[in-house]
């Protein structure tokens, strides 16, 4: 399954884009930033964008206006509008909603909330990504059949599932036993692998011998879910920091 995964972000705030830039790549997604809607529009010409953010920092024209302008242009409303301001006056949010917006968010943002907002308004539903996810390196002990557990490299996380980087191929169905080290945590899990990725497809990968395979967790404690949630927060918290040095 091929999940829609390209964002659009408007604004003129250089800080404001390198954070989203940051955030969105840790959900796994791609994103490209333009200073207005003039700009945008070139790019939505182009055809291959699956998710508009519109930032405050767009001229002297109230938000709902630039939105509008935009909507106006996209055909049968297929790319999700989603804006991210410091407003707070209802009258404006709903102004946006008016002319064309799938979602408000208040900064700062919180990453759940945004993953709601853009994948709320993908058709089919079965594009939609239930879970956040997060980008990340961690060591994940895999053992399967009770056979000795093997380190490898975890590269994305979610409450859901996992993608953990490998140079050996596991055929779909494989039933696998995880213990997961989220710093000085571990989280052991069990699932099943969905698919296998060759390494090309993946982004960032440095290791050519080495793909990756989907698993999907099976039934997780809330606890667990707890403890993922946290490590993924803190890593989503990081960006901030980065997109100010």
């Amino acid at each position: 399954m091929k999940f829609p995964n390209n964002v659009l972000v408007i604004d003129r705030s250089q800080t404001f884009s390198m954070y989203l830039s940051l955030l969105l790549q840790r959900m796994g997604l791609k994103s490209m930033s333009v200073n207005g809607p003039g700009a945008a529009k070139a790019v939505l010409d182009l055809g291959f964008t699956d998710f508009l953010i519109v930032g405050d920092q767009n001229g002297t024209e109230p938000i709902h206006v630039i939105v509008r302008q935009l909507a106006e242009g996209i055909i049968d409303n297929s790319i999700p509008i989603i804006v991210v301001s410091t407003c707070n006056d209802p009258a404006e949010m709903s102004a946006c909603y008016d002319a064309g917006c799938q979602g408000f968010l208040q900064k700062p943002i919180q990453p759940r909330l945004l993953h709601e907002a853009l994948y709320s308004g993908v058709t089919p539903a079965s594009e939609r990504r239930k879970h956040l996810r997060c980008e990340v390196d961690l060591t994940v002990d895999v053992a399967i059949d009770s056979q000795q557990p093997q380190a490898h490299k975890l590269i994305n996380l979610s409450k859901g599932g996992a993608l953990i980087s490998s140079s050996r191929t596991l055929p779909v169905g494989t039933q696998v036993d995880l213990h997961i080290y989220l710093d000085d945590l571990q989280v052991h899990l069990s699932g099943i692998v969905l698919y296998y990725l060759p390494n090309k497809t993946l982004p960032n990968n440095t290791d050519r011998k080495a793909g990756a395979f989907g698993v999907l967790f099976h039934q997780i404690s809330q606890s667990h879910a707890d403890m993922i949630d946290s490590y993924m927060e803190k890593v989503f918290d990081q960006c901030s920091l980065l997109a100010m040095c």
